[in-house]
């Protein structure tokens, strides 16, 4: 009687994510967020990319840190994924929201309605240090 023997390659755990998302910016500061990635085939180099997000958003490849310089003409609310990928194919993602307190969008953003809006406008009042502006116009 012959034995076969069948030996399967090692299974190729994916990376974990040890951190939670920070989900809050603010217009004008920098936002960071350090995440943190592990493999529990501790040969395996884990390395992080953006899948999604804001423009200007960058991360560090090797340490997973994020930054970026939110404005106030970031978007309000972004989704976010970033990727931890490790050298053998494996793969997992973390998504989340990024809301920005003081951004606005894109200052163009109310005109992307066309003629169906062409009526609306919004008042701005402006108020000068001292008082109001000398005509005391909205």
């Amino acid at each position: 009687m012959r034995r076969l023997a069948a030996f399967a390659p090692p299974y190729n755990h994916p990376p974990r994510f040890q951190t939670s998302p920070v989900t809050a910016a603010v217009a004008g500061e920098p936002y960071v967020y350090d995440a943190d990635a592990i493999d529990l085939d501790v040969d395996d180099t884990i390395t992080s990319t953006i899948e999604s997000g804001p423009a200007r958003m960058t991360v560090d490849p090797v340490t997973g840190e994020i930054a970026y310089a939110p404005t106030v003409e970031s978007p309000s609310e972004v989704a976010v994924t970033l990727r931890a990928s490790d050298d053998r194919g494996a793969v997992t993602d973390q998504t989340y929201t990024l809301v920005t307190a003081g951004a606005l969008g894109p200052l163009d953003a109310g005109m992307a309605c066309g003629s169906s809006c062409s009526a609306w406008s919004p008042r701005v009042r402006v108020v000068v240090a001292g008082g109001r502006l000398p005509d005391d116009r909205w």
